[in-house]
C-alpha cells in the first residue's frame, strides 16, 4: 500500500463559526500520521481570533476558526462542501475565475468540485443544552460525507 494521494477539501460558509465546526467535525481526532486536509473557509468577515474546543458525543474536538474564501488557492481545493447557498454560489464563482481545481484521482470520486451539503443547518443556538443538541445534529449529519471523504482518501493509496 502507498501513500494516498494528498486530499484537500475546504468546508464553506456563510458564517465563520459554522464552517469552523463542521471542518472540525469531518476531520475528527488527529490520528497522526496521513491525513485528508480540512479546513474551513467562510463567505462573510469573521470577527473571531483564535481556535476553540466543542464537544460532541463526549469527544472534544478543535476549532479552527474559518478563513475568508478569497483567500484558498482554488487550483489545490478537491473539493469545496458548501454549508449554504450562498457559499456554493460564492465558491463556484471563485473556481471558475481562479481554477481549474485539481486534475486527479478524486475527479473521479467528486466530479463536481463544489457540492452543497445536502441539508439545511439551523442556526446556532446560544445556550448550552441547546448547542449541544445542535452540535450532535451536525455530527450526524455530515456523518456520510465523513466518511466519504476519509474513503476516497484511503482509496487514493
Amino acid at each position: 500500500m502507498s501513500t494516498p494521494t494528498p486530499l484537500d477539501v475546504v468546508v464553506i460558509g456563510e458564517r465563520s463559526d459554522v464552517a469552523g465546526i463542521a471542518a472540525a467535525i469531518l476531520r475528527g481526532e488527529d490520528i497522526g500520521g496521513y491525513n485528508p486536509r480540512i479546513s474551513a473557509a467562510c463567505v462573510k468577515f469573521s470577527t473571531e481570533k483564535s481556535p476553540f474546543f466543542a464537544t460532541t458525543d463526549g469527544r472534544k474536538i478543535k476549532v479552527d476558526i474559518a478563513v475568508s474564501y478569497q483567500v484558498v488557492d482554488v487550483r489545490r481545493v478537491d473539493l469545496w462542501l458548501a454549508l449554504d447557498a450562498t457559499a456554493a454560489e460564492r465558491a463556484r464563482i471563485l473556481v471558475m475565475h481562479n481554477g481549474p481545481p485539481p486534475s486527479n484521482f478524486y475527479r473521479g470520486v467528486f466530479p463536481d468540485p463544489v457540492v452543497p451539503c445536502g441539508f439545511e443547518i439551523p442556526y446556532m443556538p446560544s445556550v448550552k443544552e441547546s448547542f449541544d443538541k445542535w452540535l450532535n445534529f451536525l455530527a450526524e449529519r455530515l456523518q456520510p460525507w465523513r466518511e466519504r471523504i476519509w474513503n476516497a482518501y484511503r482509496d487514493s493509496s
